[in-house]
Formats: structure tokens, sequence, C-alpha cells
């Protein structure tokens, strides 16, 4: 596995143009059962990242390992910060982490991810520079070097890839951290909605990368599929606005059934799911503004119906095999982003709404 080359830092990280102190920024690791892997992000954020050592700290949560990740993590940084959550409890253990950080800015990392040199100062300029609540980043795979993770799932600036952001001080106060009935898989989407929601911005800078030290999964998982469809329909009913929440909640229905015929049989146990997670999103009733919602059902793709991206009759009879039906799926896709880039922008760019 190698390691991708430094990214450059940034002209006032060299010539020191800045005479300000930096903000002190808290990143927050999330820890489970990677031992070698967290060391590595430790060791590139402590010596490598290019921040000032004292505007740094540093915390990792140990989420319930079973191996010696938090062992190893006491013996070897002492300067770090250790809280050892007593219970797996999937993303909301970040919490346990923002709860002590002490920062101007939060810098969420998972043990498998660190930042270039460089990437730290300059993102926080960034935010310092626009009032952005929440930052985000390209996300590449030290499996290959090529492979850039929000081609494979573009969140745009509606969610982005949790193993690396960086949010403010106040943003952070004000959503209160990951909703802990969100284990895994669409926390990301929730927390920036809510954040959108009070009036704060996110910028996303895609030149800015950050290393994940993982392959990307490019094929139909059932398990993430039945997840990710109890967690959007909870998410719809416990933030969305009553119309939004039941065209979402129709779209994602549709969408399993459509999954069950084309992809795996299994993915009938969606629908359950959709309503048992929109059912709990109800009893937790906090409504965004309605522009917010809106937004949400009208551009975030993964609230979309699934009949958007199939085939039409027309499309069926040309089709000649296999490789033409994925192309014009891509290309309808494709498309679907194209007529949002204000949403999904291939450049730097920030919302608020």
């Amino acid at each position: 596995m190698s390691t991708p080359p430094a990214q450059t830092p940034s002209p006032d990280a060299v010539t020191g143009a800045h005479a300000d102190p930096l903000p002190v920024v808290s990143i927050v690791f999330l820890a489970y059962n990677r031992c070698e892997a967290v060391t590595t992000s430790l060791r590139q954020m402590l010596d490598e990242s290019g921040y000032p050592a004292d505007r740094l700290e540093v915390i990792v949560v140990d989420n319930a390992s079973t191996d010696d990740t938090a062992e190893v993590v006491a013996r070897d940084f002492p300067q770090v910060r250790l809280i050892r959550n007593p219970e797996n409890a999937g993303a909301p253990g970040w919490n346990l982490g923002f709860a002590e950080a002490g920062g101007d800015y939060i810098l969420i990392l998972d043990d498998d991810c660190y930042l270039r040199p460089g990437v730290l100062e300059t993102a926080v300029r960034a935010a310092e520079e626009e009032g952005a609540g929440l930052v985000s980043f390209s996300i590449i795979s030290t499996f290959d070097e090529g492979l850039r993770f929000n081609d494979v799932y573009d969140t745009g600036l509606l969610s982005y890839w949790g193993c690396a952001a960086l949010l403010s001080a106040p943003a952070l106060r004000a959503v209160q951290g990951y909703d802990p009935d969100i284990f895994i898989w669409a926390n990301e989407v929730d927390l920036t909605m809510r954040l959108l929601d009070h009036g704060y911005r996110h910028l996303y800078l895609p030149d800015l990368e950050a290393i994940h030290m993982s392959k990307a999964v490019v094929s139909y998982e059932t398990r993430r599929y039945l997840v990710n469809a109890r967690h959007h329909s909870y998410i719809a009913g416990k933030l969305m606005r009553p119309l939004d929440a039941g065209i979402v909640l129709a779209n994602l229905l549709q969408n399993a059934a459509v999954h069950t015929i084309t992809e795996d049989r299994s993915a009938a146990r969606a629908m359950q799911e959709s309503l048992a997670g929109f059912a709990q999103g109800l009893r937790r009733r906090s409504p965004v503004r309605p522009e917010v919602s809106a937004t949400y059902r009208r551009h975030f793709h993964a609230f979309k119906s699934p009949w958007r991206w199939m085939r039409t009759p027309a499309d069926r009879l040309r089709a000649k095999d296999e490789t033409e039906t994925a192309e014009r799926r891509a290309r309808r896709f494709a498309t679907f982003f194209e007529q949002r880039a204000a949403y999904y922008p291939t450049g730097r760019a920030s919302l608020k709404l």
C-alpha cells in the first residue's frame, strides 16, 4: 500500500504572509480495531500536517476496540487525549470527542484517514475568509491514487464524506454533533441538513485532499443498502416538512421495489426498513426550514425517484447489450448532476440556505 505524495502547502504557509496566529484546531479521531491505521494517521497529523503544534489539540475516541488500539495510542502518543468509549456507538462516538474539544475548529477524521501536508492550514484560512461552518475535501484512496471517492459517490454540498471534514466550533455546538440514533451511514446527510438549517455555510474545496486508507465500495451491497434505506427515511421523517417527507418516503419505497427486481430479492426488506425508519423519525420530529427541506427533496440524489435513472421503453428496444444499458444509465446520472451544478460542483464552491 503506497502513500500518495505530499500536497504543496499554501503560499501563505510558506511565506508567512499571515501575521495573526492560526485558530486552534481540535482533531478528533474515531478509532475501532484499526491500530496500524490510526497510528499512521496520528503520525501524519502530528508530524507532517504543517499546522503549528501549539495550535493543535488531538483527541482519539476509542470506540470499544477489541484489539490493542487504545493501549498503543496511550503508550506511543502521550500528547494525545484518549477517550475510551465502553461500547461501540458507531459514528455518534465522535460526540464524546466533540464534547471535550476546545478548539475554534474541529477536524473530524476516521482512524484510517489524514490530510496531506498544508491542507489543514489552507482549509482553516478558507473557512475564516468565507465564514464556513463546514469544510469538505476530495477523498483519495491509498490503494489507487487515481481513485477519488467523491466520484464514486458524489455528496456535493448537501452532504460530505464523513472520514474527513472540518467544522467550526459554533456550527458544531449548534447541531450538537451526530444524531445518536444513526449508527453509521447517512449521519453526514443528517448533520449537513441541520447545519444548513441553522444558517451555516458548507464550503467544498476539491483541490484539497484527504487520504483514506481504504478501497472504494463500488458494487451493490445489501447491508449498506438496507441501513441507508432506514436512515434516509428516518431523516425524512425527522427533519423534512410533511409534503417533502411524504414524497421522499414514496421515492425510497419505489427504490426498494426496483432494487428487489434488478439487484437482489433481499432488497425487499428495504421497504420494511424505510417504513420503520420513517416512523422512528416522526417520533423525533424537529423539522428544518421549508427552503432547506424543499432543497433536499428536489436535489439530493438519494431522495429522488428511481424512475429518473430507469430505461425508457425506447431505450429497452434500442439497447443491444449490458454495456450500452450501463452507458445510458451513466448519462442520466451525469445529466442529473450537471443540471444541479450549484449543489454538485466540480470546483470550489459553497452553499448557504
